[in-house]
């Protein structure tokens, strides 16, 4: 039952920076498990494109790692983010845009 399993973070929540790591740690980081990262708006209107406390795990291409960056009250941008190797640069690519009225596309 493992493909069906999915961890939903909201990335404003405390102490993330150790849940990753022990999720790290646990080898959940790989396929099948899937990964949705809710990245608010913060007060400047801005989002990071690769949160800081995510920014030190390695999530390579194999494991499924969906950043939805709100832009407003109902949509977000989503995009697969992933290293290509351990310690290298963060990649991210579009994955699909979500709105309350369209759902997603």
């Amino acid at each position: 039952m493992d493909q069906h399993m999915v961890f939903l973070v909201d990335l404003k929540c405390p102490n993330l920076t150790r849940f990753f790591e022990n999720k790290r740690e646990e080898n959940y980081f790989r396929s099948p498990f899937r990964w949705i990262l809710l990245n608010s708006l913060d007060d400047d209107n801005n989002v990071e494109v690769i949160p800081s406390a995510i920014v030190n795990i390695d999530v390579l291409p194999d494991a499924e790692v969906i950043i939805a960056h709100q832009f407003d009250n109902q949509s977000f941008d989503l995009y697969s983010i992933y290293k290509v190797s351990a310690n290298d640069s963060w990649q991210s690519e579009p994955y699909g845009y979500w709105n309350t009225k369209d759902g997603l596309y």
